[in-house]
Formats: C-alpha cells, sequence, structure tokens
C-alpha cells in the first residue's frame, strides 16, 4: 500500500491490477514509479498480487482467471474499508487491464477505468506469449523446452486458465466506470473498434502513444523501462495534471 503525507486527508484510491508473467516482472518499476507518484498527489494506491501469485496465498496451479477478477473486486472492498476510499480508480497493464475490465461489470464498478494496451483478442495474446516462449526456449534442454504449453517464461499457465484466456474476444469484452480511458500504443490494434460498444453507461475515451511497450520479451527481466508518454497518458486519465 502507498499512502499519501500524514497531513493529507484524501479519500481517493486507485487499485493497480498486474499483468501475467513476464509482462508482470517488466512493469513491476513502472507500477512502483506509477504508485509513489499518485501517492504524492494524495492517491491512496493499493498494489496486491493474484491469488497463487506473488506474495498472496494459494498455489499457481490453482489459479483462474475467475479467481483473479475476484480479487479485483476484494482489492477495492479492502481499500474502502480499512482506508474509508469514498473514490476509487483501477488501473491495468495488458491482461491486467482485461481483468480490470471484466471485474468491472462483475460488482460495484470503479469511478474510473484506465487500462494500458489491454489483451481484447485472448486468442492473439496467447499466440504472442507462446512465441516468446518458443524463442527463449530454442537453445534451452529438450526437457525444460517441453514445458511449453503448461509453462510461459517461467510462469505457469494451467489448462484452465489458458481456455479463460482464448475465451476473450472483442465483442464480448466490455466494461463499466463512470469514466473509462484506454492508453494504446501505435502498435495495439483493435482499439478503434472495440471502444464504441464496449460500455453501456459511458464512452470509453483513447488515447494513442508513440511509445510501443515490449510487453513480453525475456530480455526485459532485468531492463524494466518507464515510457515517459505513457506515464504522463495513464496520470493524466487517473485526474492529475501530466
Amino acid at each position: 500500500m502507498h499512502h499519501p503525507a500524514a497531513t493529507s486527508a484524501s479519500r481517493r484510491g486507485v487499485v493497480f491490477c498486474n499483468p501475467f508473467g513476464q509482462e508482470a516482472i517488466r512493469t513491476h518499476r513502472l507500477l512502483r514509479v506509477l504508485a509513489d507518484r499518485l501517492a504524492a498527489a494524495g492517491f491512496h494506491v493499493l498494489r496486491f498480487d493474484y491469488f497463487g501469485t506473488g506474495d498472496s496465498e494459494g498455489d499457481e496451479t490453482g489459479a483462474t482467471l475467475d479467481r483473479w477478477i475476484d480479487d479485483v473486486q476484494l482489492a477495492d472492498a479492502m481499500l474502502r474499508s480499512e482506508i474509508g476510499v469514498n473514490s476509487s480508480a483501477w488501473f491495468g497493464a495488458r491482461l491486467g487491464a482485461t481483468i480490470a475490465m471484466l471485474a468491472s461489470r462483475r460488482g460495484a464498478p470503479p469511478e474510473r477505468l484506465v487500462c494500458w494496451d489491454p489483451v481484447l483478442d485472448g486468442r492473439a495474446y496467447l499466440d504472442e506469449i507462446d512465441a516468446a516462449h518458443r524463442e527463449a526456449g530454442r537453445d534451452l534442454p529438450a526437457s525444460v523446452a517441453d514445458t511449453f504449453g503448461s509453462e510461459v517464461l517461467g510462469f505457469c499457465l494451467p489448462e484452465r486458465m489458458r481456455q479463460a484466456i482464448a475465451a476473450i474476444r472483442p465483442s464480448a469484452l466490455g466494461c463499466e466506470a463512470r469514466s473509462v480511458h484506454v492508453v494504446a500504443g501505435m502498435g495495439h490494434r483493435g482499439t478503434e473498434e472495440w471502444a464504441p460498444a464496449a460500455s453501456v453507461t459511458t464512452r470509453v475515451s483513447v488515447k494513442r502513444i508513440e511509445s510501443n511497450m515490449v510487453w513480453m520479451a525475456n530480455s526485459g527481466m532485468n531492463g524494466a523501462v518507464v515510457p515517459q508518454d505513457g506515464m504522463a497518458a495513464v496520470v493524466e486519465a487517473l485526474g492529475l495534471p501530466a
């Protein structure tokens, strides 16, 4: 949890929704920098790990997309009950953004939903991370390379999780909040086509940025970057001057 200064009486909060696997590692510094900036601006920021990941309880083999969607609602409820937050926003990148979208339709939605390069097509996303896994495993022993399918770059991907991700389709992926903002790199496809029908209660705004984040890259393990135009767009979407 990142808290604002002790003298702040702010009751604004932000829940961060992590990407999956290698992308979560790669964005760790980005999320930390963003959380610190938001806390300095008066937000209570909650960063959490989904069930079976990071410091959370459970084993990664027992993780499901449904459980992770529920985890977002639980994180928001905790932020409201423990801090007394009365205005919450959710921010997610990649699969984390998609999980936030799905969670916004399952229970109480956030006031503001901010998504960076959300996964709109689950099959295309799986193809992308599988390709990265194959590329990373080209020079590995066969006994290690054979984990393909159940593992992606060192992170467990159970078959039921794979099937749930594969079922994600732009036509069936909606979101709800008082305001919905998508930050998209120039290489992110399908955003403008998806946005008009994504919400039944509010218009989804799309902000294009020049930076194309290399989300899935084994070389990014120790080389996370914080693209400034993306950071500025996210901060602005969360209601702060960029």
